[in-house]
């Protein structure tokens, strides 16, 4: 609930972390899976 009315204060805001978060999430993988290739 407390996310939610987060949501709805600062929507742009939060979406814009998210979307940082989701690109960092999506590197980090990148890189792990290349590793991992690299390793084995």
């Amino acid at each position: 609930l407390q996310l939610l009315k987060k949501r709805e204060d600062f929507p742009e805001a939060l979406d814009k972390q998210r979307e940082l978060f989701i690109k960092a999430i999506r590197e980090m993988r990148r890189r792990y899976s290349r590793n991992v290739a690299r390793v084995s």
